[in-house]
């Protein structure tokens, strides 16, 4: 599902390395982002967004992820933290999501500390791997809260980007321009409306999405855009291939028919995996429209699937990457990029899978 024309894609994929190069996604493609509310997928339509079912933005993310690793993992990090509006009060949700360039950037991980006060909460942490931090304009995080009386428990927590410190740490060799550094908060003060629990059910009549089992809406989420990148990986390679068939077939008379074998190969991989990862992602979607139970087996087999299709798509690009030859080696070449794009996408910690299958 083609979400731009060629024109587009390739205007985006012309400024993929520049964007590398300054770690950061360029107003160009944030206008873009904004003018097609790819940050908004899953936002209520009364606070601006499209409010999409999971099947249709999954594939999204993926062809966002075919045209470029980074502009994908940050339309899909942007767009899943939209999914947050509905768990706050009408009031603090306006607010925060209606703006056109609304945009949430943040971590899960309970690393910070909140301390309970009159009215809301004081807040001091640091959190690691907050995609989108160089543009986001809400922040959000889980902490740790201490209130006298009451076992410490898990909380969300929403700040302004007055309220946070951004540590440009992140240094990884690929993703490059999805900013996903550290964030800092020093005794800020949160709101009890700024606020949210994620195991708790929405209020009112939300969207079918938000009934769905948020663990496996992230994964299916993640691993969508490791097949969009793996499937621009081969997408350049065949391109390499075809661009090299005669020198080749001149210098090296069995490489050509080798890398052809090896590709098609790849791609007959690449498409029964992803066969299975969308049939069983349209049958939970359909399981949810029926109001049928999700029971933790049936939770569990979405989430084997998806780690699955991510060490599918790994491994198609781990056959063929070592016979592409020095040029490939070189950082500055798409084939390269789109290369650590995947092998750094496919390092999330909901995608790993520490079993033998």
């Amino acid at each position: 599902m083609p979400i731009f024309n060629q024109e587009t894609l390739q205007q985006l994929r012309n400024a993929s390395l520049e964007q590398e190069k300054t770690g950061a996604l360029n107003p160009e493609t944030l206008n873009l982002i904004y003018q097609r509310k790819l940050f908004k997928l899953f936002v209520p339509e009364k606070l601006g967004g499209l409010n999409l079912g999971l099947p249709e933005a999954v594939r999204l993310f993926e062809e966002a992820a075919f045209t470029d690793g980074s502009f994908g993992w940050a339309v899909t990090i942007g767009a899943g933290g939209g999914f947050f509006s509905e768990y706050l009060p009408s009031e603090a949700a306006q607010k925060l999501f209606s703006p056109a360039n609304a945009v949430v950037a943040g971590s899960g991980h309970p690393t910070g500390i909140a301390e309970k006060v009159d009215g809301g909460y004081q807040v001091s942490g640091q959190w690691k791997y907050c995609s989108g931090a160089t543009y986001a304009t809400i922040f959000t995080a889980s902490c740790l809260v201490k209130e006298p009386g009451k076992p410490d428990y898990i909380k969300a927590f929403t700040f302004l980007p007055e309220q946070v410190q951004i540590i440009p740490d992140w240094d990884t060799f690929g993703l490059k321009a999805t900013g996903s550094h550290s964030i800092k908060v020093e005794d800020a003060f949160v709101p009890e409306d700024h606020t949210f629990d994620l195991s708790l059910p929405v209020a009112g009549q939300a969207s079918l999405i938000y009934h769905y089992p948020f663990l496996q809406f992230a994964q299916a989420s993640f691993a969508a855009v490791n097949l969009g990148i793996c499937r621009h990986f081969l997408s350049e390679v065949e391109g390499i291939i075809a661009a090299k068939k005669e020198i080749w077939e001149e210098s090296s008379p069995k490489r050509y028919a080798f890398m052809a074998k090896k590709c098609a190969a790849a791609q007959t991989a690449l498409t029964e995996t992803s066969e299975s990862f969308y049939s069983i992602l349209e049958k939970s979607w359909q399981a949810l429209i029926q109001k049928e139970e999700f029971t933790e087996g049936f939770k569990e087999q979405i989430s084997w699937q998806c780690k699955k299709s991510v060490r599918v798509a790994v491994q198609c690009a781990q056959t063929i990457f070592p016979f592409l030859g020095l040029e490939a080696a070189r950082e500055s070449t798409s084939i390269n990029q789109i290369y650590r794009d995947l092998h750094t996408a496919c390092q999330h910690t909901l995608l790993l899978d520490f079993e033998e299958n």
